[in-house]
């Protein structure tokens, strides 16, 4: 009776490992595996099935009461929605996302989750730096742009230059690049951190989002101020100086960032503004509608001559697109209840630095409040287990 019990567990196990494992191959390898995003889906609603007893059976008391006004909240706004006209199917997929975003942060904690997520970022990483390699060894700024254009059509990302010696290469799975970095500093140790964060960091480079270099500059921030240990505080230091010593020797380095910044502030800027522009005076069409949101799933009908808004699902400010869809008053008890999530499971200050350090650089991002995000919390709630059980911290800190 008790090797049935065993073997029943390890099964469990398995399968939950086995979809989260799925989840993230899909998530990280869209390229070149992005029609099977609707199995990714399938599979992440597979492992919060099998996750639902010990949520129901191990959850404190108040704390599933809490879940579980969170989930009725939520069905007052799809009620609403529907009031509203959206597609029932858009306004139920965005229901889904804001449940299972709260609900991560109740799942059983697993530090195979950890493992499998670094691997798979470290395999984004490899990706990006061999594509840099060919591009460099055999393209040029005249003849890459048939690549640029193929990307672009199977709806991958996009990767271009702009002086034929450094590529950006900005594709679907490279999301969560900084948060890989952010976790292999305080995950692993020696050799093995100092490898996979270099390679990590690597790749988070060539992926040339500013966003992520911001984001890694306010988790050093963060980390800096925290830890208790002379030797981190040394390290960064060291890191910090490096990186600014490595940026003003390597001149072409310097001069192409400075370009990089100027074209795409030139591009992306005027786009994000409008698009700001667009969600807001669409949340602001009427009180009713700053205050309760245009409804769970809500699509414009607009052009403008930036770009056509027709029943877009997807903004580079995501979060201000879950402001249109929520309004004021739901988006703040979202936001507060997932503050009240972080205090109550995120029991370790280096796991909230890593947290308010993803979100921060995923804010400015379009894969933002997504599968992204919900792979974020179920990592960082089973690497708070990881630093509870530790004797000895690697980078200690005051508890805060």
């Amino acid at each position: 009776m008790i090797s049935a019990t065993i073997s029943k567990d390890k099964l469990h196990s398995f399968f939950l490992t086995g979809m989260f494992f799925f989840v993230v191959f899909i998530m990280t390898r869209q390229v070149p595996f992005k029609a099977f995003s609707s199995l990714m889906n399938l599979s992440l609603i597979g492992f919060f099935a099998l996750q639902l007893n010990y949520i129901l059976t191990k959850t404190d008391r108040s704390r599933l009461l809490f879940l579980m006004g969170f989930v009725g909240w939520g069905f007052l706004m799809l009620a609403y929605s529907s009031v509203a006209g959206n597609t029932p199917g858009n306004s139920f997929r965005f229901l889904i996302i804001l449940i299972l975003i709260q609900a991560a942060f109740f799942v059983k904690p697993n530090p195979k989750y950890i493992h499998i997520l670094i691997g798979f970022l470290v395999l984004q990483s490899l990706f990006l730096i061999a594509l840099h390699l060919v591009l460099n060894l055999f393209f040029n700024s005249s003849n890459y742009l048939f690549l640029r254009m193929f990307f672009q059509a199977q709806g991958w990302g996009d990767l271009y230059t702009y002086n034929g010696l450094f590529y950006n290469i900005q594709i679907l799975g490279n999301a969560l690049l900084p948060f890989g970095v952010f976790v292999s500093v305080v995950f692993y140790s020696g050799v093995k951190r100092t490898l996979l964060t270099l390679v990590l960091f690597t790749g988070m480079m060539v992926a040339g989002n500013f966003a992520f270099v911001l984001g890694v500059l306010v988790f050093i921030f963060f980390l800096f101020f925290v830890t208790k240990s002379f030797n981190t505080r040394k390290f960064l230091t060291f890191a910090i100086l490096g990186i600014l010593l490595g940026a003003i020797a390597a001149k072409p380095a310097l001069s192409y960032l400075e370009k990089t910044i100027s074209n795409k502030s030139q591009e992306s800027n005027p786009t994000r503004i409008d698009q700001s522009k667009v969600l807001w005076e669409d949340l602001s069409e009427n009180p009713l509608s700053l205050i309760f949101g245009q409804g769970l799933g809500n699509t414009l009908k607009v052009k403008t001559k930036w770009r056509d808004y027709t029943d877009n699902i997807y903004f580079e400010l995501q979060s201000l697109y879950f402001l249109n869809q929520m309004g004021l008053l739901n988006f703040l008890i979202f936001f507060i209840s997932n503050i009240i999530c972080v205090v109550l499971f995120f029991k370790k200050p280096l796991v909230k630095i890593i947290y308010i350090a993803y979100i921060l650089y995923a804010f400015f991002n379009p894969y933002f409040l997504d599968t992204s995000h919900i792979v974020v919390i179920i990592t960082l709630i089973s690497l708070n287990e990881v630093l509870e059980k530790r004797k000895v911290e690697q980078i200690p800190v005051d508890e805060v």
